[in-house]
């Protein structure tokens, strides 16, 4: 190989590493919203009848300052607020080895409490963890074929999610038209022109019980 040739794929490669090493790093900016670790500050319950009521605490605060999610019932925990321009970094963990675990972050929900709102979904399922499903209708444009019904299977590493029991790291960018999805530092998913742009994100319990260590929404680039 010739020396020049050398030189250049070297600079090459330069550039492709720290396009990778500045992927994986973490937002700068302060996050504009977070679970604090101390309470739900910022979300609320839903059950499936009355906005707020969770009598058996399916979503509650554990001494490690964590979320846990019972599994008990089907809900989901809501942002109090529609967001907008946004990326959310989640880390999770389920709380058995149960093969059946079936949870999911929805996101651009609309604003009406409904088991499920329309909105996209962010999977978790065992063998299944970072498929995007289309919940009521929404589309958006994968690869260039435009989808509005069904699930979109993930790219990436067949062996992507961790063992259960372990952490698993969720990103999710909503942002200038754009939806992008990473799992434990891979982009899964890269779509364009989604049909619904902001709404509620909401944390799902569905079958098996989860747990969240980290829930953080920073402002994302809208250029």
């Amino acid at each position: 190989m010739h020396r020049p040739f050398i030189a250049i794929f070297g600079v090459v490669m330069m550039f492709v590493g720290s396009a990778f090493a500045l992927a994986a790093e973490p937002p700068t900016s302060e996050p504009f919203l977070k679970f604090n670790g101390k309470d739900l500050t910022g979300f609320y319950p839903y059950l499936g009848k009355e906005r707020g009521k969770d009598p058996d605490k399916v979503f509650s605060v554990t001494p490690e300052g964590w979320l846990r999610i019972s599994g008990r019932h089907h809900g989901y925990l809501s942002t109090e607020k529609s967001l907008k321009n946004y990326r959310l970094v989640a880390e999770f963990k389920w709380n058995s080895k149960d093969p059946k675990s079936d949870s999911g972050i929805f996101f651009n929900a609309v604003k009406k409490d409904k088991l499920w709102a329309k909105s996209l979904e962010f999977q978790m399922r065992a063998g299944a963890t970072g498929d995007l499903c289309l919940i009521g209708g929404p589309a958006l444009t994968v690869n260039g074929k435009r989808r509005a019904r069904g699930c979109i299977k993930r790219s990436g590493d067949a062996d992507l999610e961790k063992p259960k029991g372990e952490w698993n790291q969720v990103e999710i960018l909503s942002a200038a038209g754009k939806v992008q999805m990473h799992l434990n530092g891979q982009m899964i998913l890269d779509g364009t022109k989604p049909s619904l742009t902001e709404g509620r994100v909401y944390f799902q319990c569905y079958s098996g019980g989860l747990t969240y260590r980290k829930i953080v929404f920073y402002s994302a680039q809208t250029k």
